[in-house]
């Protein structure tokens, strides 16, 4: 390099040549070091280096406080139907149940009024079924079912009971017929029975809790009591002026006189 410019420019001029060549590169290294006061071309600026790595992300900082919420969002619209889904496996058999009893066949009847003759004295009807022919009949003329009195034979039972301070003349406890007798009973047909004695047993057989009474007896049965004795007896609804005994509308069992706080109750049955 050196040969060449020695001959172009000869000895002296090659001298010269290297002494500006020195120069220029002393001053464009101190433009680029900002030495001297002087200002760097834009040529001599010098070229932007390579952007170095991104360095590591630093950690999350904490959560900031919750927002305030928002307001409710519009109702969306009802979304279409879903598909029928598949059918399921049939079920297995179920057992055979019993068989049910075969009944009877049934029989034709036939039924037609019966005249009053042989078969049915007041009449009626008479009814066939098959070979069997039976009649039913219109019944005799018959009475009421009201009965003013009690009839003969037929019995009436009641119960009687009382609680109180007994005062003079005494303490009357009442017993009434549901049916009245045909007549009044008489005092020997009035029975008074207690757990200790039972001045007629042949008429009054019976207990405080199955009261009987033979046909046109009254019978009084004494149950559980705190009123002393004695008993004056059974009574007409009227004693003063009847006695005793027993209306035909009922009766009176009557105790004696007392002061005490007492009770008294029984049965009693009459029959006519």
């Amino acid at each position: 390099m050196f040969s060449q410019l020695r001959r172009h420019f000869g000895a002296a001029g090659l001298v010269v040549s290297i002494v500006a060549l020195v120069a220029a590169l002393a001053g464009g290294a101190i433009a680029a070091n900002g030495g001297g006061g002087g200002n760097a071309t834009a040529s001599a600026k010098g070229k932007q280096g390579p952007r170095g790595k991104t360095g590591k992300t630093g950690k999350t900082g904490p959560a900031g406080p919750a927002g305030p919420a928002g307001p409710a969002g519009p109702k969306g619209d009802t979304g279409p139907k879903g598909d029928t889904g598949p059918k399921g496996d049939t079920g297995a058999k179920g057992d055979t149940g019993n068989t049910g009893l075969t009944g009877n066949p049934g029989t034709s009847v036939t039924s037609s009024v019966e005249p009053a003759g042989a078969n049915c004295e007041k009449g009626g009807s008479k009814f066939v079924a098959g070979a069997s022919t039976t009649y039913a009949c219109n019944g005799k003329d018959g009475t009421t079912g009201f009965t003013k009195t009690l009839p003969v034979g037929e019995t009436l039972k009641g119960l009687y009971s009382w609680s109180g301070t007994s005062a003079a003349p005494g303490t009357f406890i009442p017993i009434s017929f549901n049916i009245p007798l045909a007549a009044a009973l008489d005092e020997a047909h009035t029975v008074f029975v207690t757990a200790a004695l039972n001045p007629n047993p042949t008429k009054c057989t019976g207990t405080v809790g199955e009261p009987k009474a033979a046909s046109g007896y009254l019978c009084v049965y004494q149950g559980a009591t705190t009123i002393p004795p004695p008993i004056l007896g059974i009574v007409k609804s009227n004693f003063e002026a009847e006695g005793f005994g027993a209306s035909p509308a009922g009766a009176f069992v009557a105790y004696a006189a007392s002061a005490t706080t007492a009770s008294a109750r029984g049965s009693w049955a009459v029959t006519g």
